[in-house]
This record gives C-alpha cells, structure tokens and sequence, in this order.
C-alpha cells in the first residue's frame, strides 16, 4: 500500500489511513472534510482518532460508516460534512470490500491490463443525515491486479487545461501509465498528470492518491 499527498497552500483536509489487520488483511480509508477554517486543524486530528479507531474495531466497511457518520453528526457544527472511500482488502482470500460515501469510487486495474475500472456504488456524504446506513460490494482479485483511491480534489483540478470535467475524463488520463509499472511509478505519473492538467498551477483542493498491489 502506498500514499501520496499532493498539498495546497491551505490546511490538510484530506485523511488518509491504513490498518494492517494481520494475516494479509489490510483497511482503508481515504476520506475529504469540510469544516470552519479556524478550527480545521483541531478537528482534523480529532477525525483522524476517531477514524484510526474505527479501522481496527469494524469488521465491515458498510459499518465503519455508519460509525463515522454517527461521529460527525454528534459534532455538529463542528464539521459540515465529508465524503469517503473505505476499502477492506483481505490477500489470502483474494478478495476486497469497499463502501462510498460521497466520494469517488475505487479504480481497478487487472494486471497488464490498459484500462482502470471505476467500480459501481454510491452513497450520501457523511454527516448529512442521522442513521443513514451505506451498503458494500465484494469484489475478486488476482495477482499483480491493483485498486487506487483518489480524493476529490483530483476532479476539482484548475489551471491552463481546466481540469477535468467527470471521471472518466480523468481516468483517461490515468490509462496512459503502463500496464506494468511499479506502484510508486503509478503516484509519480498521477503527480505528474495533475502537473499537466493545472499547467503547473497550485491545485484548489489536496489531492492524495491511495494505490493498493494484490
């Protein structure tokens, strides 16, 4: 698993976290709050407790959720809301789980492939509505295959190309790396991607990119 953050000028408002569960099972979470710019900070190591906490105890992604929102709820005002992905990978059963609140979905990429999958799924963002449950899909994984996790502000790009207008418009993007490149090849070629798109511009919202190899 490997992490890369591309900053703004502003405060971190991304989350990212890893869990390593033992026996080849690892959790994840990429997530993206707003909330008062004065308490941003404080806020933002509190999520990440709480957060860290729900990723060792859940035992589905669905669940981690419905815990987090509760959590955010019971903090309101304190944050307006946040989107994210959650990813429960397990490698000796060659299987993840994942579950979406707000966010964009995970990307999958079978090995040697030239194409990234969006994966389906959907959900509210998190502190919205009490009691909003979220659902969770299975999906099977081989060796070599990879999934990645990017934040929303991969879509919310501005410069001299305007960034990209949907999903599928930034995937093509993502396409053009090879099939067969090594994971921090793949972080280094989105950096760049984002170079390209903002014309060299410092980006809007932090972008982090979550790259996971089976």
């Amino acid at each position: 698993v490997r992490t890369s953050r591309i900053a703004t000028g502003g405060p971190q408002e991304d989350i990212a976290l890893v869990t390593d569960r033992s026996d080849g099972r690892y959790n994840m979470l990429l997530g993206d709050f707003t909330c008062p710019t004065e308490i941003r900070e404080l806020e933002l190591v509190r999520l990440k407790h709480r957060a860290q906490s729900f990723l060792e105890e859940s035992l589905t992604p669905d669940r981690l959720l419905f815990e987090l929102n509760t959590e955010l709820i019971r903090s309101s005002p304190a944050v307006d809301f946040m989107t994210a992905v959650v990813l429960f990978m397990d490698l000796n059963r060659r299987q993840f789980s994942y579950s979406i609140a707000g966010h964009q979905p995970p990307l999958y990429r079978r090995w040697r492939s030239v194409k990234w999958q969006p994966l389906p799924g959907h959900g509210i963002p998190l502190g919205v509505r009490t009691g909003e449950t979220f659902s969770y899909r299975e999906k099977r994984v081989s060796p070599g295959d990879r999934v990645l996790l990017l934040s929303d502000g991969f879509l919310k790009m501005r410069g001299s190309k305007s960034g990209f207008k949907d999903l599928e418009s930034a995937v093509e993007g993502i396409d053009e790396l090879p099939g067969d490149a090594a994971p921090i090849e793949i972080l280094e070629g989105i950096d760049d991607l984002v170079k390209r798109g903002t014309g060299g511009q410092e980006v809007s919202d932090e972008i982090t990119s979550m790259l996971i190899q089976v």
